[in-house]
């Protein structure tokens, strides 16, 4: 039993060494591709992931990520106009107190 179970293991593991290359996609030839209807049920505005579009892609999360930057500078500045904000008010209550108590 214990020998029929091994044969069965090895057997299974040669055919899928030497079935998974055949199943395998050619990523050499840029992978797959849109369909035809895709191309016809897409608007203008669509998008395929291309091998050669990928500088394109590159280009567009490099501005998104610039301009997310950019909010969280902008955010950042406010908050801290706000903290001194608050500072100097926090100051001139004191100092209205201590003139107070003169």
């Amino acid at each position: 039993m214990v020998k029929k179970v091994a044969v069965y293991a090895v057997a299974a593991i040669f055919f899928m060494s030497v079935a998974m290359p055949l199943f395998a996609k050619n990523e050499a030839k840029g992978g797959p591709n849109p369909s035809k209807k895709a191309y016809e049920r897409a608007n203008e505005r669509a998008r395929f992931k291309r091998t050669e579009g990928a500088k394109d892609n590159e280009a567009m999360k490099a501005a998104k990520e610039a301009e997310k930057a950019k909010r969280l500078a902008e955010k950042e500045a406010k908050k801290a106009e706000k903290e001194a904000a608050k500072a100097k008010r926090l100051a001139e209550k004191e100092a209205r107190k201590l003139k107070k108590g003169l």
